[in-house]
């Protein structure tokens, strides 16, 4: 059983800042291009929305897939001369586990604060990643990376 987002925002806040860190020392090991891509599915999407609004020095795109971002941890509006990553999510309109009300809530937030932030509903799809969604998310992630 999935805990809700708001019950565990202190651990995902503790997982976002070790993931973080890690990042970080991962990209001075092996310099690359540009600031890392994040991604994820369920939980792992809601990690995705909490690093790129927390760390958004370390990221050029977020694809939160089926997560939501927690009330709890919405944030402040980005710091001047900061470049927030685009954050652009994915959710089924029939997910039964992650409501796509919460995603929309967020992004309407994010938005509010001058993020550049959308949520592409997928009508009829339930707690997965549909065929469109990961045409979409990898259509995504090449644009990102030039190719």
């Amino acid at each position: 059983d999935i805990q809700a987002p708001e019950a565990r925002a202190d651990s995902i806040l503790d997982a976002a800042d070790r993931l973080a860190a890690l990042i970080g020392e991962v990209s001075l090991l092996y310099p690359t291009t540009g600031r890392a891509l994040v991604t994820g599915f369920s939980q792992g999407g809601v990690l995705s929305f909490v690093l790129a609004i927390r760390h958004p020095e370390l990221f050029k795109l977020a694809v939160p897939l089926s997560g939501e971002l927690p009330w709890r941890l919405r944030p402040l509006p980005p710091q001047v001369g900061t470049s927030a990553p685009r954050i652009r999510a994915m959710h089924g309109t029939a997910d039964r586990i992650f409501s796509i009300d919460g995603t929309q809530r967020g992004v309407e937030h994010l938005v509010g604060l001058d993020y550049d932030a959308t949520v592409t509903p997928y009508p009829a799809v339930k707690h997965t990643i549909s065929p469109a969604m990961h045409a979409e998310l990898f259509r995504l992630l090449s644009e990102a990376i030039g190719h």
